[in-house]
């Protein structure tokens, strides 16, 4: 089982050239950018329709929780699904996000999208190299900061539907940029090291589909809390 191997996997891989693992790399991120590509004009286009961002908005909250159940349930079919259906199956939540994310572009300017878009992706890519280059073994941080995820959720959640609290809003985006900066790195370690656990070619292929939807939800949360503690709202 994959999951079995994924599991089982603890032996740390130091960081060479290796033409395989290049590939492999090169798999996880083009299906990365694809999502990200796909997210990006679903949100384009949606946040150009006043009825459907107001139909999003008003449901965001299911919206958000149908997302997260999308994410968790994810694990639950890669030894189920063929490649080509996970692949599917990934670009069908990216699209789904895309919609989801229009709120935020009809919400905030269009140079504070931009903005947070390049201080995202110059975050993002020094810490991917960092964890792919590093032979600091980035385990345990990987474990406090996923119960730090878990704990952000649960306060999103309790805020969303409780407290429905601005400024606790504030500093769970301020807490979230911390989380997925550092899950960033880890991420890709992990993305890294497990490309030399002796799977096969078909759960290597699986294993990038994974590698790119953790990697793609670093990204987007990270985007999305800059926005939130950096960007400027729209006066109309």
């Amino acid at each position: 089982m994959l999951n079995e191997k994924i599991i089982s996997s603890s032996g740390r891989a130091e960081v060479q050239v290796d033409p395989g693992l290049r590939a492999h790399m090169i798999r996880v991120y083009n299906n990365m950018f694809v999502g990200l590509l796909l997210t990006a004009l679903v949100a384009y286009f949606t946040s150009q329709s006043p009825s459907a961002v107001t139909f999003i908005a008003g449901n965001s909250l299911i919206l958000g929780l149908v997302m997260l159940g999308m994410a968790i349930g994810f694990s639950f079919l890669v030894n189920r699904l063929s490649y080509v259906g996970l692949q599917l199956y990934f670009y069908g939540f990216a699209a789904l996000f895309g919609a989801l994310t229009s709120v935020y572009l009809a919400v905030y300017t269009g140079e504070s999208v931009a903005r947070a878009f390049v201080m995202t992706s110059a975050l993002f890519g020094g810490l991917s190299l960092y964890g792919y280059t590093t032979k600091r073994d980035l385990t345990s941080m990987g474990t406090f900061l996923n119960v730090g995820l878990w704990v952000l959720i649960i306060g999103s959640l309790l805020n969303a539907f409780i407290f429905q609290s601005s400024a606790a809003s504030m500093a769970m985006s301020a807490i979230s940029l911390v989380i997925f900066t550092g899950l960033t790195a880890y991420d890709t370690q992990k993305i890294r090291d497990l490309y030399y656990s002796g799977v096969g070619h078909e759960d290597l292929q699986k294993l990038s589909i994974a590698g790119a939807l953790t990697l793609y939800l670093d990204f987007i949360n990270m985007f999305l809390a800059m926005l939130r503690l950096f960007g400027n709202q729209r006066d109309d």
